[in-house]
């Protein structure tokens, strides 16, 4: 089925799930962020779960989410 990531049309099979087509968009582009660390909405802005139901035609955008980053500070 065809669905759109971040404005890019990729095709998952069937039955995949919202972060199969992520992992697909990101293996299309060589991208080898981890999924944790991804905030995973649909076009109206709503949260959507990674292992959640999409359907063909489904629109995604993907950020990172911040609140995974950790950094170090000097002291």
């Amino acid at each position: 089925m065809k669905v759109t990531v971040n404005g890019e049309e990729i095709h998952v099979y069937e039955g995949a799930r919202a972060g199969d087509a992520v992992r697909t968009y990101l293996s299309d582009r060589g991208d080898s962020t981890p999924l944790s660390s991804l905030h995973i909405c649909d076009r109206w802005g709503n949260e959507i779960d990674h292992d959640g139901s999409i359907n063909s035609g489904a629109q995604l955008i993907v950020t990172i989410n911040t609140d995974s980053i950790n950094l170090k500070t000097n002291k």
